[in-house]
């Protein structure tokens, strides 16, 4: 698929410059793709899901108000669920990411979005998704329970390690992320851990979410605030 360059600067016009709530950015946005031939939608569909919060704009450009809170609340309550029931199911069947947009840009254009409004929301609402944009994923590492709840055991105390460095005080994110990383790849003699035992160390803290400190919620924060991630663990 092609990304018409003149389509593609316009979307980086928009996000560069553009003054207002993210839900009327997303109103210009419509009208590039949609003046777009069908034939390059997909593709300037994942250029914008791909570009969508990774651009700081100068605020030059103010865009007007389409959707007054009343409309907007409407909006989210009766088309916001269906957005997502389709997002859920498209990305449930795991596609190539050329695939995924192929089908991805249809679900603006079903009927259930009659008009341009639920559109442009239909458009807003899949860029905002935090599973936007989209990576087709293996299928992970799986392990019984009584296999997991051994290995806990035996990482207790890394378990122990990662919770207290998550809850002191550093000067910089990057310090506690990296401190993190490193207690989950390395034993405590400087060994590398075995894949399967930083997995288990990575689930315990998903298991930790809802603990006293929100363990989880503050990696969660850490490891999301620009888009990043634990990397190479599910290579």
């Amino acid at each position: 698929m092609t990304i018409p360059p003149d389509a593609q600067q316009k979307i980086l016009d928009v996000l560069s410059h553009a003054k207002g709530a993210e839900i009327d950015l997303a109103g210009p946005i419509y009208s590039v793709w949609n003046s777009t031939p069908s034939t390059d939608q997909a593709s300037l569909l994942r250029f914008a899901c791909e570009t969508w919060g990774a651009l700081e704009s100068d605020m030059t450009v103010p865009v007007p108000s389409r959707f007054p809170k009343q409309r907007l609340d409407a909006l989210r309550k009766e088309s916001g669920p269906i957005v997502d029931k389709m997002l859920d199911a498209l990305i449930s069947r795991r596609l190539p990411e050329d695939e995924f947009y192929a089908q991805c840009h249809s679900i603006i254009e079903n009927p259930f979005f009659a008009d341009e409004d639920h559109r442009i929301f239909a458009l807003y609402w899949i860029l905002a998704d935090k599973r936007i944009p989209y990576f087709r994923i293996g299928t992970g590492l799986h392990m019984s329970d009584p296999d997991y709840e051994a290995a806990r055991r035996r990482l207790r105390l890394a378990l122990q390690k990662i919770r207290f460095i998550v809850n002191i005080e550093t000067d910089q994110k990057t310090v506690t992320a990296s401190l993190v990383l490193d207690a989950i790849r390395n034993d405590s003699d400087g060994s590398e851990r075995p894949l399967v035992d930083q997995v288990v160390l990575m689930a315990g803290l998903l298991d930790e979410g809802g603990g006293k400190r929100g363990v989880m919620k503050q990696l969660v924060k850490l490891l999301t605030s620009s888009r990043t991630g634990i990397g190479d663990l599910f290579e």
